[in-house]
């Protein structure tokens, strides 16, 4: 830990203690001792640590180094910033506490590997008190090709945007990133560059594969589709995933567009109507955020993306179809109309 209470109760930072003092944890009070050294950040640790909860030991270089960096980092924005204040109401101690004219926030640092539990416990513990908490990501997490499920402990909505920060440290001090949580179906990392035909093909390519497969969470759908004589390779190209849509779902884009399509056809529906349509599908569970936020988030983009098409239109609080998308009875007559969708998608 980066600070301690002297023998007067003041707060002291490591880099500003002497050796020969006594110092304590502000948490549990204990003695703690100032380790020095040219590696190692300077740095508190207790010299019995069993009866405190509110510390973590056995810090990284890292993450210690990190710590000062964002403290110098938010005071240079003109921030009021205490370094691991201790919050004795709900007995935890955040990374640092950040306020100014009158609002206040929370920034956790997590360079370590993190159980979901224990990021909702203590998210819990700062919303019990009414402080908003952001969690910024070190290093080892940038290294990586984070799991969605990863991804869905830290996220968050900020500007009508869904992702998470990174601390990227450089040896004169750092730099805050945002990363959005989007995605497209049918691409990952290494093809990123696909055309608008291309990533159809392969999402068309997908739905075949995975009816080939009788797939369970398809099955049910092709058999309600069939019903209605139409097949599910046959779905309107404004189904499709073209444009980036915000990440949480855990199955495919283009079937929880197609359960909102569904739903339109059977007439004018609310946004909350809608929403319940979407609850209906998979998603991730969320630790930093309310999951029905990221479901809200999700339906905007998508009932936005038909507006702009005019396939929908929006009165008196209700989404009405403006026109009835085409499906189409096999993979040829599909192609033959993608070239003007395209043309009118892109306009």
């Amino acid at each position: 830990m980066l600070t301690a209470v002297d023998v007067t109760g003041n707060t002291i930072l490591a880099r500003d203690a002497q050796k020969k003092q006594n110092y304590f944890c502000p948490a549990c009070r204990q003695r703690v001792c100032l380790r020095l050294g040219q590696i190692r950040v300077q740095h508190f640790s207790h010299v019995q640590i069993m009866t405190c909860r509110a510390m973590s030991e056995g810090e990284s270089v890292e993450h210690l180094f990190g710590k000062l960096q964002l403290h110098t980092y938010f005071v240079s924005l003109g921030y009021q910033v205490t370094l691991e204040k201790f919050l004795p109401a709900i007995q935890q101690r955040p990374d640092l506490v950040v306020e100014s004219q009158g609002r206040c926030f929370i920034i956790e640092f997590q360079c370590a590997p993190i159980s979901f539990e224990t990021i909702k416990k203590r998210n819990t513990g700062y919303a019990r008190i009414g402080l908003q908490v952001f969690w910024i990501l070190g290093t080892p997490y940038q290294k990586q090709n984070l799991r969605q499920t990863t991804m869905a402990k830290f996220a968050q909505i900020q500007q009508n945007h869904l992702g998470f920060y990174y601390w990227v440290s450089q040896p004169s001090g750092g730099d805050l990133q945002w990363q959005e949580w989007s995605q497209v179906d049918g691409i990952n990392g290494k093809n990123q560059m696909m055309t608008p035909e291309k990533i159809v093909k392969k999402q068309i390519y997908q739905i075949q594969l995975r009816l080939l497969r009788s797939e369970e969470s398809l099955r049910s759908l092709a058999e309600k589709v069939c019903q209605q004589g139409r097949i599910l390779t046959g779905v309107p190209w404004c189904v499709h995933n073209f444009e980036k849509l915000p990440g949480g779902l855990k199955n495919d884009h283009w079937l929880t567009k197609l359960s909102v399509l569904l739903a339109l056809e059977g007439g004018a529906k609310s946004i909350d109507q809608l929403l319940t349509v979407i609850r209906q599908n998979r998603w991730y569970q969320f630790a930093s955020e309310d999951v029905w936020q990221v479901q809200l988030l999700w339906l905007k983009f998508v009932l936005w993306q038909w507006l702009r098409q005019k396939i929908i239109r929006y009165q008196n609080g209700l989404f009405f179809l403006r026109i009835q998308p085409k499906w189409y009875s096999d993979y040829q007559d599909k192609q033959k109309c993608f070239t003007d969708f395209i043309e009118f998608y892109t306009q």
